[in-house]
């Protein structure tokens, strides 16, 4: 009966019954009984175009088959979105299955997995699943082999009962993990899919209706070992894989790392032209150092725009972040006292961006040894806070309200209050870890991005949320939302900044050298977007990171667009 079904195909298969430890093949589905794939040329033209997303449109309530994309029974404004995205170029256009032949059918206990081949270089698999409590579901891809029993490649499986999103290199019944995450599992129903094109491979779980182009949860370079792929399902039910020939690359790209031997990067957009701020290791002691760029592919060195001597700082100078006020600059960073044997907090100002960054009293912000870091923002009202660490008792966020005038700063420390502490497993790793704290406000919600962990172990990215700038704040829980895997290590750190036109978001952060190696740390930007939360409440931030393969640049490369950089760093 279950090879009946399966051979009907356009129901999904569900195993439940004891069929042995080990995997059997129980039946075979021929290419031409499999379901059809998306098309998105719903005219039949042969081309996917602004007609076919019209079409979608007309259709939106309707239970209309040919622009039902998502299978739900009814064309909605996903299904629409999919199709200008599509007609855009941005997604996929041919429809066309390419698993060669036929689909093969294993099955043992409460599980079932499709294989199928593949002669394409490039193509995308995806599988529409509904997992259950403590079920998995997973994709194989650039395999190789005839049996689940054998392959040799790759699986991106979905746990529920692990509640972990993982891709694992696979050799047999031996497995390893590559990259894992935490799994949302924000709606009932899902789709799994994998991209591969040129070596690459983007990972995706799309678990949220109200995103119609959903971020990748891995972007992963990959060897591809053979043409095999298929989907594995364990109280789960999974239709059989799609496969479909990949669209094209983008042709105008950057590439993580952007910058090598750069840490603690900050960056600044004026007049068409970006800054970033940093320190390397092997100049540290002379300042904070300036790069600048319009497309983060090419970068001028602008040499040290603060100088050892110009403001307060012995040495070690690092972790630099600037704000505009006013017509002045202000650079909040760390250096070495000699005097206190250890570093503190300092800042400096300037009347561009490019400095010099000056503070002629040559003192810090506070003399207090328990008090590093220092990330201002500035409220849609212009009042102004800073964002800082304690030390004590593990590294803990604070903020305080931050006075700006002519050049100088002062922080209130009567308004401190503690933001964040160290709570969750991942952050208490080594040694427990709350810092880089970065506020962006949207929908007016307050959402902290930091950093948690040690850089060298599982240093990642999460946020928080609050109704004013000094809390108190919720975590999220799925943090962290920017992790480490074998290819990017140590990612942290992070900022934000707009595009050119201030129509994208990003990240600039560090990662280690190598997972085995923590310096030189390595610069990286990646996408940042806010997206409506399924369960209700506050939106929530997704990223598209860490990212190895070749990216599109930022909109609006050097447009010189005209907009307020500093209320779109901090404000969306």
């Amino acid at each position: 009966e279950k090879i009946e079904a399966a051979k009907a195909a356009k129901l999904p298969v569900k195993v439940t019954e004891e069929e042995g430890g080990m995997f059997e093949k129980t039946g075979s589905i021929k290419k031409t009984e499999l379901p059809l794939p998306i098309s998105f040329d719903i005219n039949g033209d042969g081309r996917v175009s602004l007609s076919d997303a019209l079409t979608a449109i007309k259709n939106i309530g309707k239970n209309s088959p040919a622009t039902d994309f998502d299978r739900d029974g009814q064309t909605s404004a996903k299904d629409a979105a999919a199709a200008i995205g599509a007609a855009a170029g941005k997604l996929p256009q041919n429809s066309e299955n390419v698993i060669s032949d036929t689909l093969d059918i294993f099955t043992r206990q409460n599980a079932t997995v499709y294989l199928g081949n593949v002669l394409e270089e490039s193509y995308s698999v995806y599988s529409d699943v509904v997992i259950e409590k403590n079920g998995k579901c997973g994709l194989y891809f650039a395999s190789e082999g005839d049996s689940p029993n054998t392959l040799n490649g790759y699986l991106f499986e979905a746990d529920t009962g692990k509640s972990t999103l993982s891709l694992y290199s696979v050799s047999g019944e031996n497995m390893r993990i590559v990259a894992s995450k935490k799994l949302h599992l924000l709606s009932e129903k899902a789709r799994i899919g994998v991209t591969y094109s040129n070596g690459y491979a983007n990972l995706y779980f799309e678990d949220n209706p109200y995103v119609a182009e959903c971020y990748p949860d891995f972007n992963l370079q990959l060897k591809k070992i053979g043409g095999t792929v298929g989907v594995f399902a364990e109280k789960a039910t999974a239709s059989p894989p799609i496969c479909t020939k990949e669209f094209p690359t983008v042709a105008d790209t950057y590439q993580n790392n952007i910058l090598i031997q750069f840490t603690d990067p900050e960056v600044f957009y004026h007049d068409g032209i970006y800054y970033v701020y940093g320190t390397a290791t092997d100049t540290q002691n002379k300042g904070v150092q300036c790069f600048s760029t319009t497309d983060f592919k090419r970068f001028t060195d602008e040499g040290f725009v603060l100088k050892k001597g110009d403001a307060f700082g012995d040495g070690v100078f690092k972790a630099a972040n600037i704000v505009k006020y006013g017509e002045w600059y202000y650079l909040f960073y760390m250096a070495k006292s000699d005097k206190l044997g250890t570093s503190v907090t300092a800042y400096a100002s300037a009347k561009s961006p490019k400095g010099p960054f000056v503070n002629e009293t040559m003192l810090p912000l506070t003399e207090s040894t328990d008090f590093i870091g220092g990330q201002p923002f500035i409220d849609d009202n212009g009042k102004a806070y800073l964002i800082y660490v304690h030390t004590t008792g593990g590294n803990m966020l604070y903020g305080a309200e931050l006075s700006l005038e002519g050049g100088k700063a002062e922080v209130n420390l009567a308004t401190e209050k503690l933001l964040l502490a160290p709570t969750e497993p991942w952050e208490n790793a080594k040694a427990s870890v709350v810092e880089c704290g970065f506020i962006v406000k949207h929908g007016g919600v307050y959402y902290l991005l930091y950093s948690g962990g040690t850089y060298d172990s599982t240093y990642g990215t999460g946020f928080a949320t609050a109704s004013s700038p000094l809390g108190e704040y919720t975590k999220y829980a799925y943090n962290p939302i920017l992790a480490s895997n074998d290819q990017a290590y140590g990612v942290g750190a992070a900022s934000v900044f707009p595009s050119p036109d201030n129509s994208e978001l990003f990240i600039i952060y560090i990662r280690n050298f190598s997972p085995t190696v923590a310096r030189p740390l390595l610069t990286c930007i990646d996408r940042l977007r806010f997206v409506k939360n399924p369960l209700g409440g506050n939106d929530i931030i997704e990223l598209y990171g860490p990212t190895v393969s070749p990216q599109p640049l930022p909109s609006g490369i050097e447009s010189k667009s005209d907009f307020d950089y500093q209320s779109g760093r901090f404000h969306r």
